[in-house]
């Protein structure tokens, strides 16, 4: 994971993220195991919380800052990976879901 070098100099300890779902997993995973303190937060918070300070910045940089302003005013819960049998029960169970749905199921 080269390219998350680049990013892990820009942070020191705590690191926020926006929950993407999967794609987000591997950077958090990543960071965790780096030591970081990594934070998941609920896009709908963000949103919420911008809209409470009446921004209407659309830019990455303006919305990297209201997520840091968020995170620095309610200090969201740290959070960890799941354990590995987690893990694969959850993905057995989304591989449930789509059975029959004629979707394929990268996981």
């Amino acid at each position: 994971m080269k390219g998350f070098d680049a990013i892990l100099r820009l942070f020191f300890f705590f690191v926020p993220l926006e929950a993407t779902g999967r794609y987000g997993e591997a950077v958090a995973e990543w960071l965790y195991e780096q030591g970081h303190t990594v934070s998941i937060v609920n896009p709908a918070c963000i949103k919420a919380f911008g809209q409470s300070k009446l921004s209407r910045n659309k830019t990455d940089k303006g919305y990297s800052q209201l997520i840091a302003l968020y995170c620095q005013q309610n200090q969201p819960p740290a959070w960890s990976p799941s354990p590995p049998e987690v893990q694969q029960l959850q993905a057995g169970c989304i591989s449930l879901l789509h059975l029959g749905s004629g979707q394929d199921v990268v996981i």
